[in-house]
């Protein structure tokens, strides 16, 4: 199944005018803030759950994006599955934990509700206005300490926040690559050798790009 998280896409709608900046602030604030230790129903546990699942879904609705974003997510909902179950269970005894089952559905309910509103404020925010962003902070602080403007972290940052689509988007690539060369009778099948092809073909995909940006780079400096 494709994958297509953190990319952006051109709209109109409120959230896509708003300041590149403010919005990788504002999402930086908030994945800290649901991930925050809180004593189990405690005033603030409730308060910080219900942020958890308001906030995503009030982007989600100021983005103009459509519900599909959430069937983009099914890696993280994997994800979040396979760390309730292990969470839920003690071992070697093999007994289950209550207190952990509902950590970790809790752990699972933060994470995917973060990577939803991660993805929609990448797909509402372009990778130059974030650099632009980044960079009007470097020139401010470079104004109080000189040495930040060597450092280059606004490029840096851009750079791996820009990788992360790429990700996604040469799985999707390599995949098809894959599928297209086998025969018609083994397009849905899955197999050992296949999937070592996919990987294979993705690595040297992502190891090629993460070159070439390295070289771009080394001759803009």
């Amino acid at each position: 199944m494709a994958v297509n998280l953190f990319s952006y896409q051109r709209g109109n709608s409120i959230l896509h005018k708003c300041n590149a900046l403010a919005k990788v602030f504002f999402l930086t604030v908030f994945c800290i803030f649901i991930f925050v230790g809180a004593k189990w129903m405690s005033p603030f546990f409730i308060a910080r759950t219900a942020a958890c699942v308001f906030v995503p879904l009030l982007l989600l609705f100021l983005s103009g994006l459509s519900l599909r974003i959430f069937f983009n997510l099914w890696p993280v909902i994997l994800t979040g599955v396979f760390v309730t179950a292990f969470r839920s269970f003690d071992l070697p005894a093999f007994s289950f934990n209550r207190e952990g089952f509902y950590s970790g559905c809790i752990y699972a309910l933060n994470f995917f509700m973060a990577a939803l509103a991660s993805g929609i404020v990448f797909k509402t925010t372009s990778p130059l206005q974030i650099r632009e962003g980044l960079c009007r902070v470097e020139d401010a602080l470079a104004k109080i300490f000189p040495f930040v403007k060597k450092l280059n972290l606004a490029l840096a940052i851009s750079l791996t926040i820009n990788f992360l689509p790429s990700i996604f988007e040469y799985w999707n690539k390599t995949g098809l690559a894959c599928k297209a060369r086998l025969p018609s009778s083994k397009k849905n099948h899955f197999g050992i050798r296949i999937f070592t092809a996919h990987l294979s073909a993705f690595f040297s995909c992502l190891l090629y790009r993460a070159e070439t940006s390295r070289r771009a780079v080394l001759n803009r400096s």
